[in-house]
């Protein structure tokens, strides 16, 4: 993962999770996209994890 061009993917998210997302990029001084991929790389590596546990 990540290598190649960006693409953009718009996504909705209620105003809630948007201030979340937010509020931790400011504390760690970083973009609500890179807090987004962030998420994703864990939850997908998280995701593949338990799946190997299961095989």
């Amino acid at each position: 993962m990540g290598s190649g061009p960006a693409e953009v993917v718009p996504v909705r998210i209620d105003p809630e999770l948007r201030a979340a997302v937010s509020a931790r990029a400011e504390t760690d001084g970083t973009t609500t996209s890179e807090v987004i991929r962030e998420a994703l790389r864990r939850f997908l590596d998280d995701d593949n994890a338990e799946q190997a546990q299961h095989a």
